[in-house]
C-alpha cells in the first residue's frame, strides 16, 4: 500500500521559530499529506516519497559542494510562505534550477 505521507523541505525551524542566524540558509524535512503535494509541486517545492530520500535531500541541500563550511548550512534557493492542509504555515524551500538538477541526478542514480 502506498504511503499517505510524503516529505518536502522547509526552512529550518531554528531560524523560523527561534531566529538563530546560523540556520537562515538551512532546510529540514517536513511531512505533508497527499493533498498538499500538487500545491507544493506547483509552487516549485520538492516532494519525496520516502523518509530516507528526504533525509538525503536535506543533507545535500544544506551542504552543497560549493559550501566549504560544514558547520553552517548554506542552501541555494529561496523560501516561500505556504499553508499546508492542516493550516500550518511553513517556509517552503524552492531550489534553484542547478540544485534541482543535482538532486534529480542523485536520485536517478539510486
Amino acid at each position: 500500500m502506498a504511503s499517505l505521507t510524503k516529505w518536502t523541505l522547509v526552512q529550518h525551524s531554528a531560524c523560523v521559530a527561534a531566529n538563530v542566524p546560523m540556520f537562515r540558509r538551512a532546510v529540514e524535512m517536513f511531512s505533508v499529506d497527499l493533498e498538499d503535494v500538487p500545491y507544493i509541486e506547483r509552487a516549485g517545492g520538492l516532494v519525496f516519497d520516502h523518509y530516507d530520500d528526504a533525509a538525503d535531500g536535506e543533507y545535500m541541500v544544506n551542504y552543497p559542494a560549493s559550501n566549504d563550511n560544514f558547520l553552517e548550512p548554506a542552501c541555494e534557493g529561496r523560501f516561500q510562505r505556504v499553508k499546508v492542509a492542516d493550516e500550518t504555515k511553513v517556509q517552503l524551500y524552492l531550489p534553484e534550477k542547478l540544485e534541482r538538477d543535482r538532486l534529480a541526478a542523485h536520485f536517478a542514480a539510486k
